[in-house]
């Protein structure tokens, strides 16, 4: 089993849990989105219209991200509608191996690739809303590439690239090098990454280059619909005790969070993301390019849902507890000015809200108390 190889060089096998939930959240960030001049100036096929997705486990301070696995019961899974563009140039399947003076060549900065912290060589990913700013490490002005300014993906890449300087860990591959090639140095082969015994994996453990604690799990550009399930493991403030996120069927002593499932939007939006609030008060996301406010967290007898007034239609709320199972599900308005969702008749402890129509999910973690 992979998890018996994971567990080599200070690793803890299954069954060893710490009481606090540590992984909050897996981000997905529209990093960019191709135009023609990319198109043109690309080594290697990238589609008008193609996005750069980055995949972030955003995890509480203290602890360490271990791998991405798949298991006999939990598939990996990341897969395209049409395939990945990798660039034929210097592209590689992990970020490491990209020299970061390279990422002003062509479309070097868009490749396809896996990571455990960099976004390249001796250099961290950070969401674009995190960037510092004192270096950018893409096309000068006077180069046409990486300089579309579609709102779709909000912070334009000429303004902060989400990349910062550090020193990020390298990845070790278990069980999956031989299904690499999908995001190696050929473009639009292949649309699906898929295991049940391999894994993507921080030897000793990776923490995020801020105080958010977020880390960088991969880049992945297509102009299809892009969607994964993942399975996380990381490590606790305890010394030798890992927590195991799978997306779904939760088994003993394993959690799901329902952002472990990811399906992107059919059609690409031109309204930029509402930014989202990351403490305990509120969170804005989207559907429909519209921002729903789930109010208060922690909460006891009741839930508020908002939507803004441009939003109409009915949502589906599901509420799932902390082992992912499903616990309430109930319709809501868009165009009533506040939906109530009852929690009187449930125990104190950590749920999740999964807000969704046929184009988009919303999810937020809630406490109860």
């Amino acid at each position: 089993m992979i998890k018996q190889l994971l567990f080599t060089g200070g690793l803890l096998a299954a069954g060893s849990v710490f009481s606090q939930q540590g992984l909050e959240k897996v981000i997905v960030e529209k990093y960019y989105v191709s135009n023609k001049e990319d198109s043109v100036g690309s080594v290697g096929k990238l589609p008008v219209g193609s996005v750069t997705y980055r995949v972030y486990a955003d995890m509480l301070p203290g602890y360490k991200f271990q791998a991405l696995y798949g298991d006999a019961n939990h598939s990996l899974i990341i897969k395209s509608k049409e395939g990945f563009f990798n660039n034929e140039d210097r592209g590689a399947s992990t970020a490491n191996a990209i020299k970061s003076a390279q990422l002003k060549n062509n479309s070097v900065a868009l490749d396809s690739w896996f990571s455990v912290g960099a976004a390249a060589d001796g250099q961290m990913g950070v969401l674009k809303s995190e960037d510092d700013n004192k270096a950018n490490l893409l096309p000068i002005a006077s180069d046409p590439m990486l300089k579309n300014n579609d709102t779709a993906m909000g912070i334009f890449l000429k303004d902060q690239d989400g990349i910062i300087a550090g020193t990020p860990m390298p990845v070790t591959f278990v069980g999956v090098e031989n299904m690499l090639g999908i995001f190696d140095a050929s473009s639009l082969t292949d649309s699906i990454f898929k295991t049940n015994n391999g894994a993507i994996s921080a030897l000793g453990g990776a923490t995020g280059p801020t105080s958010e604690n977020r880390i960088l799990l991969g880049q992945f550009t297509t102009k299809g619909q892009f969607s994964f399930e993942l399975n996380i493991q990381i490590g606790t403030p305890k010394a030798g005790e890992s927590q195991y996120y799978v997306a779904s069927n939760p088994k003993a002593g394993e959690y799901t969070l329902p952002s472990l499932i990811y399906t992107s939007p059919s059609k690409t939006t031109t309204t930029p993301p509402t930014p989202v609030d990351t403490t305990n008060k509120a969170s804005l996301n989207l559907i429909e390019n519209h921002s729903i406010t789930t109010f208060p967290n922690p909460c006891s007898d009741k839930l508020f849902v908002k939507f803004d007034k441009n939003s109409s239609g009915k949502y589906n709320l599901e509420l799932l507890s902390a082992d992912g199972k499903i616990v309430t599900n109930k319709v809501l308005d868009a165009n009533s000015d506040l939906n109530v969702v009852d929690l009187t008749t449930y125990n104190k402890g950590v749920y999740f809200v999964r807000i969704s129509n046929q184009n988009s999910i919303y999810n937020q973690r809630i406490i109860i108390d």
